[in-house]
């Protein structure tokens, strides 16, 4: 291990001994819609605009996942990117939409294909892939290992404080030039729910029958705690139908309900494993051998240490100049008041104040009532994605809404004053 290298997977690192490598298709990360794939493209950000233009042009001839129809490109301000949008009209009388996202970063080429959306849920899906990915992605080598709060997947990295409530996972599968018979295998997965049962209950379940108990040769099996993450594991020796005996371990941590930084882990590793032509090799590591990569490995999963510096008058970034403009889901650069200038956005909702580093969230707007609010005389309020523009410097007034910093120009909807100060829910 003294001349390995460390990796990053997720919000996780691992470090792995001489010798060890990730296969092409040996990584793979899901972030908040679905999965990012990633591929080397060298043609530039003029080369990257052909490829778009030629995409475009397939679509709209319909060469498209499941012969969907076109239906547009959505304008995005992040340069060389990408979003298409397709759709399928004979579902049982409804519509429903697919996305493909491209973004091209210093020689890679990110993409995305996700659905199916319905019509009221594929706008706000591509722009929060837009904000809370795309702008958010940058281009990473496969040792580097970012400093700052995010989530690294294969040959990128996404910023994000981890504040927000969404899914992430990340596999990552490693081979050895030693010992090509032998891989690991590391996952984390953001846990949905509760009352999963844990490797060992599970287990205990389905008791061996008399020929398993023969056969298998358990070599550990308990509890296992790995840099604070409580799990269990069980490391056996399993018979093949090639007559050649196997190890398989595998430890896994359950982790906590929709925290990404206490994700369900799992760690696998597998010796004698049949190659894509010819017969099972024996293993290349005895027991000890076999258990000792594996304690190695297992003892270096821990969450990926990030820092920042303390913010002095020396340090202090000078402030963001008013008109700054953040989506919905970015990070929010300036502490003061931001206004969205989207049109049906309810009055209290239009101005708000944010401080630096708070996650900006989706404004509200008047929905258009069904039947039995009509009837009821309610009116729904929904809420949706929008554009934050910094209007005004100055920290949160602690009197409430009547002390906040009053507008003297009236709002798009004729109000003058109504949208002065943030509701009593900021």
């Amino acid at each position: 291990m003294s001349k390995g290298t460390t990796l990053c997977f997720g919000r996780f690192l691992i470090d792995l001994p001489e010798g060890a490598h990730i296969k092409e298709m040996g990584q793979q990360s899901s972030f908040l819609y679905g999965d990012i794939y990633s591929e080397p493209f060298e043609g530039g950000a003029e080369g990257f605009k052909n490829k778009m233009a030629l995409r475009e042009a397939d679509a709209r001839a319909g060469k498209n996942q499941k012969n969907h129809k076109f239906d547009k490109v959505i304008p995005t301000s992040i340069p060389n990117t990408r979003i298409i949008i397709t759709r399928d009209d004979n579902v049982f009388g409804r519509v429903f939409f697919q996305l493909e996202m491209y973004h091209w970063a210093d020689g890679i080429l990110f993409s995305m294909n996700e659905g199916p959306y319905d019509r009221n849920n594929i706008g706000p899906a591509a722009h929060e892939i837009e904000t809370a990915i795309v702008a958010r992605l940058r281009r990473r080598a496969r040792d580097e290992i970012p400093t700052e709060p995010g989530f690294c997947i294969k040959d990128g990295f996404i910023a994000d404080d981890g504040r927000t409530e969404h899914f992430e996972e990340a596999h990552m599968q490693i081979n050895f030039l030693e010992w090509p018979d032998v891989w690991v295998s590391v996952f984390s997965q953001t846990v949905p729910k509760a009352g999963d049962e844990s490797l060992l209950t599970r287990v205990y379940k389905v008791p061996e029958t008399p020929l398993e108990r023969a056969y298998i040769r358990t070599l550990r099996r308990g509890k296992r705690e790995v840099n604070g993450f409580k799990g269990e594991e069980l490391l056996d020796l399993l018979p093949t139908p090639d007559a050649i005996k196997q190890h398989y371990f595998h430890w896994e941590a359950l982790g906590n309900v929709k925290d990404i930084f206490v994700p369900l882990l799992d760690l696998d590793l597998e010796t004698a494993t049949r190659p894509m032509k010819g017969p099972r090799p024996r293993p290349s590591l005895s027991d000890d051998q076999a258990i000792k990569l594996y304690d190695t490995i297992l003892s270096t999963v821990r969450l990926r240490p990030t820092s920042a510096p303390v913010k002095t008058k020396a340090n202090e970034p000078p402030k963001k100049p008013l008109g700054e403009r953040a989506a919905t889901g970015r990070t929010c650069p300036q502490t003061g008041w931001w206004k969205s200038e989207d049109e049906g956005v309810v009055a209290e909702w239009r101005r708000r104040h944010f401080n630096e580093g708070d996650v900006l969230p989706m404004a509200r707007r008047r929905g258009q009532p069904n039947l039995w609010q009509k009837v009821k005389g309610e009116q729904p309020v929904d809420q949706f994605a929008t554009v934050w523009r910094l209007e005004e410097y100055g920290e949160a007034p602690q009197g409430g809404p009547e002390s906040a910093p009053k507008q003297a120009s009236a709002s798009p909807d004729g109000d003058v004053g109504s949208e002065a100060g943030p509701s009593s829910e900021s």
